[in-house]
């Protein structure tokens, strides 16, 4: 086993949860509503997510997608969150730590969230969220993100959330 898969504590349940939200890895269920949220707004997940765009255009595509999503977290490739509202289920976006290069150790951030403008404050809730996870759960050394100049909205999460 990988030095990345053994730091993860047992007591890490599988889930995050916060004030207002849960952020989980997906399970078969998740893909309608997976989709919708790609589609929503396509031109948001560029340049981070356009395989993601690209590879899920019809529900099978999303069970697919969800599926390798799912054997990556379980073989610690990547760990990617799906965000929930806790009062109503709604799914509202995603965080991803990808690019885990175990010999620093140290991932990228990824992330979307619908209506960026209106979930600013759930958005950053569930950054810190990942990133406590990700220092404290996975004893990454550093986290990494990268957005375009034209990314306003994840530039100051990022900022708001320790980032430079």
């Amino acid at each position: 086993m990988s030095f990345l898969y053994n730091t993860i504590s047992d007591a890490f349940a599988g889930q995050l949860e916060t004030d207002h939200l849960v952020l989980r890895p997906y399970a078969e269920g998740d893909e309608q509503e997976f989709m919708r949220v790609i589609h929503e707004d396509t031109s948001a997940l560029s340049p981070a997510f356009t395989g993601r765009v690209a590879n899920v255009r019809v529900l099978e595509d999303a069970r697919t997608q969800l599926a390798q999503l799912r054997s990556d977290w379980d073989n610690r490739k990547q760990f990617d969150f799906g965000v929930w509202l806790r009062e109503s289920n709604t799914y509202i976006g995603d965080i991803t730590l990808k690019n885990i290069d175990r010999s620093v150790p140290k991932a990228e951030a990824a992330l979307y969230f619908t209506s960026w403008s209106e979930m600013l404050d759930l958005a950053q809730e569930a950054f810190k969220a990942v990133l406590h996870f990700a220092f404290v759960d996975v004893k990454l050394n550093k986290v990494y993100m990268r957005c375009t100049q034209y990314n306003n909205a994840c530039a100051q999460l990022a900022e708001s959330c320790g980032f430079v």
